[in-house]
């Protein structure tokens, strides 16, 4: 049996920058058993034949004409559809624009990150412009994405404008004096948590992204009310409990 499913295809190469000739096609695969030699299966093969050029329609003529010559009788797939400009600055910027560079998902595709991870597509987008390595992904993807960073842009704006009304010189006072309870000049936990405290005392707009959070915050409150008193006593769960709605009343 002769292969199956043969197709000539133009590719976009590893780095986007130069269009390449491809050939794929089903091969069938044979076994030797007591009756003779049976078809097993199939297997798809995948062959680079040539670099063509970075100009699509160039890359189009080039393909045409090593069909023409070496395989009259098939139909060239896949036909360029990037514009010469795209081309370009893909290429210049010498980076695999299909694939993720790094992070938790380096080296999947583009796509795979979109469709299954949005929210770190969008961090990636919003944090990571600045390094190089990223730099052409983080520009498709501010692309792709405009709408949803411009949403995201507008809430954390008007968070922060929240956290600016909630914010006060009383209640910056009070955050002051709880990061001086938590110190300890171990250079640990209490110090890392008293510097956010500090932090969030100085800057209102962010405030609510500053302080403790999650189980970090739990053992904040826990170390502080324990100022006042030991576990569990009427003075711990009095203190705990002002703790707790203080920090409510800033969005922690």
């Amino acid at each position: 049996m002769s292969r199956t499913n043969d197709s000539y295809y133009i590719s976009t190469g590893a780095k986007v920058g130069f269009y390449t000739l491809r050939h794929a096609f089903d091969e069938p695969v044979y076994a030797r058993t007591e009756r003779g030699t049976i078809q097993t299966g199939v297997v798809r093969r995948d062959y680079y034949i040539m670099t063509l050029t970075r100009d699509p329609q160039t890359a189009l003529e080039k393909a045409q004409a090593w069909m023409a010559a070496n395989a009259p009788g098939d139909r060239l797939e896949n036909l360029p559809d990037f514009t010469l400009d795209e081309i370009r600055r893909r290429a210049q910027q010498d980076i695999d624009y299909s694939v993720f560079p790094g992070g938790k998902h380096a080296g999947r595709p583009l796509e795979w990150v979109l469709e299954n991870d949005l929210e770190y597509a969008l961090w990636v987008a919003e944090n990571l412009g600045h390094q190089k390595a990223y730099a052409g992904i983080v520009s498709i993807l501010r692309e792709v994405l405009a709408s949803e960073l411009a949403d995201r842009a507008t809430k954390t704006e008007k968070a922060r404008e929240v956290q600016r009304h909630r914010w006060s010189p009383e209640v910056a006072e009070v955050l002051k004096s709880l990061a001086a309870t938590m110190e300890d000049g171990r250079g640990g936990f209490r110090d890392a948590m008293a510097q956010k405290l500090w932090f969030a005392s100085s800057f209102p707009q962010d405030m609510a992204q500053a302080l403790p959070s999650g189980r970090a915050l739990e053992i904040t409150k826990d170390i502080l009310a324990k100022q006042a008193g030991r576990a569990n006593s009427n003075a711990y769960e009095e203190e705990y409990a002002k703790l707790e709605e203080f920090f409510e009343s800033l969005g922690a």
